[in-house]
């Protein structure tokens, strides 16, 4: 199994980023803030939680982090893109309800997500 992508939405045709991967290895990091926060809140472990809702885990953080994840995407979705032995799927799970998700085989996902 091999994750292509990740794309978050805030809706249809409303890709607000997309997180693309490599065969093998991927390192996730990001510079240090400077400043007064240095706090390491740059979304590494969301992205890793993210992942592993999109492959079935009933929650994608903390009770407090999803609900502040949901009242800023209220429509939000995340795709995740992945290739099991050289087929592409997609799989789609809605920010706010847990059971609202659906998985397609194909190499592209377009707008009829929805």
């Amino acid at each position: 199994m091999w994750f292509k992508q990740l794309d978050i939405r805030l809706g249809p045709r409303r890709k607000i980023r997309t997180i693309k991967f490599s065969r093998g290895l991927n390192i996730i990091w990001s510079e240090r803030k400077v400043g007064g926060d240095r706090s390491l809140n740059a979304g590494n472990t969301s992205l890793t939680r993210l992942l592993r809702y999109c492959l079935g885990e009933d929650h994608f953080g903390t009770v407090g982090h999803e609900q502040r994840v949901q009242s800023k995407f209220p429509g939000g979705a995340v795709a995740a893109q992945l290739r099991l032995t050289d087929t592409d799927w997609w799989v789609l799970r809605s920010l706010s309800d847990p059971s609202h998700r659906i998985a397609v085989c194909r190499e592209v996902l377009d707008d009829s997500w929805a």
